[in-house]
Order: C-alpha cells, then sequence, then structure tokens
C-alpha cells in the first residue's frame, strides 16, 4: 500500500557567498495511508536529482535515514547523505531545469515508495551564483565622456567585502538575488505544514495576531464540506468565538444572500436541561434592547422576532417577564398592537391567555368610538360578569326592521314558571385539570321557556373545552325585560279599566 507523504523545500534566511556550501535542507511531512502524521519513527529516504523534466535522467542520488519529530517532520541536506550515483557538487545548475523525487520507507529500510516530483525553482541557482564570478568575462567596451564631478558624500564605514559577493533575500514567497533576478517559490502536490504548525511558529503575543489591514480573511467551502469554520472548546466558562467591537458598527453580522434558501441566517443550538438557560442571550447593559428584531419596509416576512415551540404539551413560543413581560406597539390602524392565534384543531385552542391579578387588562385612548376590549363572536364566562358602567346593547332603530309590537304579554309571562335551583358548570385549566362548580340561581327553565319565547333561547357546546361537545340551552334573560314593560302595561290598562267600572258601581249605588 502506498504511503502519503506531504513534502516541502524549506528556504529561510539564506545567504550566499563565494564557497556556498554543497547541501541544500529539505523537509517533508510525513503521513500514512490513513493521513495520520508519521511521529518520532525513522524513515528510509531515496533522493534524486533529475534533469530536464519530471522523468528525466538521474544525474545524483543518495539515501538518508533519519527521524520525524513529534509533528511528523522529516529533516535531511541533500548533499550529506549515502551516495548512490553522481556528484551534487558537479551538477550544472545552470543547464536546468531539475526535479527532486523523493521515494520513502516508512519501516527505515529500502523498500521505497515514491511519494512525490517537484520542481526545484530557487536554491540550486543559489549554488550556480557562486561560479558566476569565475565565468569568462566579455570584451571590454568603448569607454564613456566623463561626466560632471557631484558634492562628496558622508563618510561611510567600510566593511568587508569578499569577492564576488551575492546575498539572497527572501519576501514572502518571492526570492531575489542581489544585482540579479527574482523568483516566485511555489510548491506542487499540495505540501507545507499544518495550522497548527503555523500557530505555534508565531509564537506568543502578536506572534499569533493577524491584522486585516489589507483586506478580509476569507474562509472559502466547497466541496461536499457542510461547514466552512469549527471551533470546538472544551474549557470551562469560556467562549468558542468572541468578537468585540469597540467602534461604530456591529460585532457579529452573518448573511444569507440566497432568496431558496430555506435555512436561517444564523441557528444557536443547546442541549441544557437548566430552564434558566437560552440557545441565544441578548444582553444591553445600556439603554437599547438586549434583543431586537427587524423588517425593512422592502420585505414580505412576517414576524420580526418568531417564536416556535414544537412541544405538544406545555412551553410557549415566546414568554416575558419583567415589569411588563411582553409589549406590543403598532403605527398603523390596520394592525394590532399584540396578536394572539391559535390554528389548532382540539383542546382550548387559547389565541391570547393572560394570567394575573387582572389576566387581560385593556384601555382605549378614545372613549367614544374605542373599545378597552372588542370581540367578533360569543364571549365565555366562567365566572360572573361585573359591569362598573353597566352593559349596554346596540338598539338603534336604524339597526332594526320589521318592527311589530309585543302582544299578549301578560298571558305568556303567565305561562313561564320562575325557579330556584342549583345549576353545575365545568371547565378546564391550561394544564389539563377538569374543574366543576355549582351555584344557587333564580331563573328559568330555558326548555319551558322556549316553547313560548323560542327567540330568547340559544344553544351552545358551553363546555367544550372541558372535553364535553354537548349542546346545552342557554337563554337570553335580556330579551324577557320588554316582554315584562309590555306585560305591566297590560295590567296597567287593566287596572285602569277596573278602577273605572268600580267609579261607575259607586255611582250608581250612590256610594262616594
Amino acid at each position: 500500500m502506498k504511503k502519503l507523504i506531504t513534502f516541502i523545500l524549506v528556504l529561510s534566511n539564506l545567504s550566499l557567498y563565494a564557497q556556498a556550501p554543497e547541501k541544500m535542507t529539505f523537509q517533508a511531512v510525513i503521513r500514512d495511508a490513513s493521513n495520520n502524521l508519521v511521529n518520532n519513527t525513522t524513515i528510509g529516504t531515496q533522493v534524486s536529482i533529475l534533469q530536464g523534466s519530471a522523468t528525466g535522467s538521474n544525474v545524483f542520488i543518495e539515501t538518508h535515514n533519519a527521524s520525524t519529530n513529534s509533528n511528523g517532520l522529516l529533516t535531511i541536506e541533500i548533499g550529506t547523505g549515502l551516495l548512490i550515483s553522481g556528484n551534487f557538487s558537479t551538477i550544472d545548475w545552470a543547464n536546468g531545469p531539475f526535479y527532486i523525487k523523493t521515494e520513502n520507507d516508512l519501516t527505515g529500510g529500502t523498500n521505497y515508495t515514491i511519494s512525490g516530483t517537484t520542481q526545484l525553482l530557487s536554491v540550486p541557482y543559489a549554488l550556480y551564483a557562486k561560479n558566476s564570478g569565475s565565468s569568462i568575462p566579455g570584451p571590454q567596451g568603448p569607454a564613456g565622456p566623463t561626466g560632471p564631478t557631484g558634492p562628496t558624500g558622508p563618510a561611510g564605514v567600510q566593511g568587508p567585502a569578499g569577492p564576488d559577493a551575492q546575498t539572497l533575500s527572501l519576501s514572502g514567497n518571492t526570492l531575489s538575488i542581489s544585482g540579479g533576478n527574482s523568483v516566485t517559490l511555489t510548491t506542487s502536490g499540495g505540501g507545507g505544514g499544518t495550522l497548527d504548525q503555523a500557530y505555534d511558529f508565531g509564537g506568543s503575543g502578536l506572534g499569533r495576531t493577524i491584522n486585516t489591514d489589507a483586506g478580509s480573511v476569507q474562509i472559502n467551502n466547497s466541496g461536499s464540506n457542510t461547514t466552512a469554520l469549527e471551533i470546538n472548546s472544551s474549557v470551562n466558562n469560556s467562549s468558542g468565538v468572541l468578537s468585540t467591537h469597540s467602534g461604530l458598527g456591529v460585532a457579529f453580522r452573518a448573511e444569507s444572500t440566497n432568496p431558496s434558501n430555506s435555512f436561517s441566517a444564523m441557528q444557536s443550538n443547546t442541549n441544557s436541561t437548566n430552564a434558566n438557560v437560552a440557545a441565544i442571550l441578548g444582553n444591553n447593559s445600556g439603554g437599547g434592547y438586549g434583543v431586537s428584531g427587524q423588517i425593512p419596509a422592502t420585505a414580505t416576512g412576517f414576524a420580526a422576532v418568531y417564536g416556535s415551540n414544537l412541544r405538544t404539551a406545555g412551553g410557549c413560543g415566546v414568554n416575558g417577564i419583567g415589569f411588563n413581560g411582553v409589549v406590543g406597539q403598532t403605527n398603523y390602524g390596520a394592525g394590532y398592537g399584540l396578536y394572539g392565534n391559535n390554528t389548532a384543531t382540539t383542546g382550548l385552542r387559547i389565541g391570547t391567555y393572560g394570567i394575573g391579578f387582572n389576566g387581560v387588562y385593556g384601555q382605549t385612548t378614545d372613549p367614544l368610538n374605542g373599545w378597552a376590549g372588542y370581540f367578533t363572536a360569543d364571549i365565555g364566562c366562567d365566572g360572573a360578569g361585573y359591569a362598573l358602567g353597566g352593559w349596554i346593547n346596540a338598539s338603534d332603530r336604524r339597526l332594526k326592521s320589521n318592527i311589530i309590537p309585543i302582544g299578549n304579554a301578560l298571558q305568556k309571562l303567565s305561562l313561564i314558571n320562575g325557579k330556584h335551583y342549583t345549576i353545575t358548570t365545568k371547565s378546564k385549566t391550561p394544564e389539563g385539570e377538569i374543574i366543576s362548580k355549582s351555584r344557587e340561581q333564580y331563573g328559568v327553565i330555558a326548555q319551558e321557556l322556549e316553547e313560548i319565547f323560542p327567540e330568547m333561547v340559544q344553544e351552545k357546546a358551553l363546555f367544550i373545552n372541558a372535553g364535553d361537545e354537548t349542546l346545552y340551552k342557554a337563554v337570553d334573560y335580556n330579551q324577557l325585560i320588554p316582554v315584562l314593560i309590555e306585560a305591566i302595561k297590560e295590567l296597567n290598562t287593566e287596572i285602569e279599566n277596573l278602577k273605572g267600572e268600580i267609579d261607575q258601581l259607586k255611582i250608581e249605588t250612590g256610594n262616594k
């Protein structure tokens, strides 16, 4: 099985003079077939210098036995190993290109596995530079005219200068020879160190600081990766990511630019069993908001802040705690300051639930036209209703049609029997408990009243919230009032007639 070998030719702070060393430093990161680092292991390595191409002829071959360090890094000096063929010092580096081929045996023997071949771009030419001073000079050209004498400059310190001295300098990935050309260093085969090695190389303090004064640092996710950046921390009370902004701007921003994206721009998860722990915590120690949601006027989103509870029992979508737990506000006449909607098909199906000294409290800023609370359907009440200002029903003539008088009101009332009884009702709490209540009342029996005044009786599933879907009869006692009025008028007419008859009898009998 072939082993995976990642290798890199290392140049660092190299200066070359006339007597250049006849060797090159070579480093490689050694990994096995499972991409694991081969640490602290003696490796058998054969190095070949190829001329002309990656498959060219061998001009030099030698072998080495060296050990990797704790990071799997192997370091050898080409030109100092066991010579197999060729002569490193006689290689004509000017007659390139040249390539280096490495063969390795992870057991330290000579059963080599070819790991890779890469082109030599810079270092051998430093060796060539040592001979540049001994080349045959060209013919002397004609002397030019003598220029004007310039001003005398300050005296400098004369340092020792060797014959034909040249200096190599490395800036970034550009290698330059003084008085000569420069080349850009590249590597092939994806060789290089690890991010952890680069981090360790930086040292402490500012050595591990990135100043993004030349543009932002980008991480481009591609291939089958599902996570572009992953940060794991097992340190107690630590932060996986800390973003501190001391200027004017946003400390952390997440953007999603695909209109068809079905995922949130930012997602936070927690599996803590602590009821006071949140997946996202917004904390504002100034005058702003702990958490703020906003939808611009050009968007079509429904909610600036959305809370979803997928549990089938208990919990809530949004929970507000404080002097004012939840405050809703709108500047639009057609909008809602606070809106509750329950689309379930079973159960209590409560759109908005309030509990407290005042479970729900409403006020209006326009007593003439507005409402402290307004309902567009029947109102159910498990307790008694108290109206400090009284209950007022709509009775405008403009709202009524087919107006006819009530006839025989007194006769009809005589058919109704008033009763005293105990009535028992039931309700269901949000926790699911069924509660029954009994109270003493005066009233009528709905079935009896329905035979005489069917308009005053309605049917409704009064206890459906408690799981009882039976239709029970309910009486609108307010409608008895106009019947009572007409009955009193009829009774008064009879009284007046009787009084007239009595007076007539008194006249006829002579009694006054």
